[in-house]
């Protein structure tokens, strides 16, 4: 005679049940990954000037700005980990104080970054949606800067361009494969030639953005 043992079968329904809950079941997703080809990338965040040093009549001194706005828009194509974009950008500064003699005085003017770039970045591939990045590139600085203000007195602004290097990095998350999120950071350079100074520091940038990059 057979036995019907309750133990035995409740364990084996359980596991039968499991496996073919398995078996049943779709495949977890694979980590987003951004596709090649043709992307567009605008980005927002905040931008400011480094201290910039200076000698003017014989007399050592230094500048330093306050920071603003910070924009860009890139149009770039993606090949593998290898992107190269080009990029238009805009960075709102405040003239904020000079130092020079051992005085210090309060400045007050605005002053308009414009940029246009082309760009190379690596990406690291780490098999997962989250990719470093790192690159740089070349072009011009436009720098546009309101009258200023110095002790009561109204000096004349002004607007020169110059040739620019930056160098960047980031990181970009994939949230699919036409969509990332782009936090970065960049630093420029560029050899703007200073009136009324007989020897200045190169003008420096930093910039903080996050961007949205979409891919076509």
């Amino acid at each position: 005679m057979r036995r019907f043992i309750p133990g035995l079968s409740a364990t084996a329904v359980a596991v039968a049940a499991i496996a073919a809950g398995l078996l049943s079941a779709p495949a977890m997703a694979a980590p987003a990954t951004a596709r090649d080809g043709l992307y567009l990338t605008p980005s927002i965040g905040y931008g400011w000037g480094r201290t910039q040093d200076f000698t003017a009549f014989g007399v050592d001194g230094s500048v330093e700005y306050d920071g603003g706005v910070a924009l860009g828009a890139a149009l770039g194509y993606r090949f593998g980990n290898v992107r190269v974009e080009g990029e238009l950008g805009y960075a709102g500064l405040t003239l904020d104080r000079i130092s020079a003699a051992g005085e210090t005085a309060n400045l007050d003017s605005d002053i308009h970054l414009y940029s246009g770039t082309v760009s190379a970045f690596y990406d690291f591939d780490t098999g997962g949606a989250l990719r470093p990045f790192v690159g740089g590139g070349v072009g011009f600085t436009t720098v546009d800067a309101d009258d200023v203000t110095f002790e009561g007195d109204r000096l004349e602004g002004g607007t020169e361009t110059s040739f620019a290097v930056h160098g960047e990095v980031g990181v970009s998350f994939a949230v699919s494969e036409t969509v990332e999120i782009v936090p970065s950071y960049r630093y420029t350079w560029s050899d703007l030639e200073t009136d009324g100074f007989d020897d200045a520091d190169d003008f420096g940038a930093h910039l903080l953005r996050v961007g949205v990059r979409y891919s076509f």
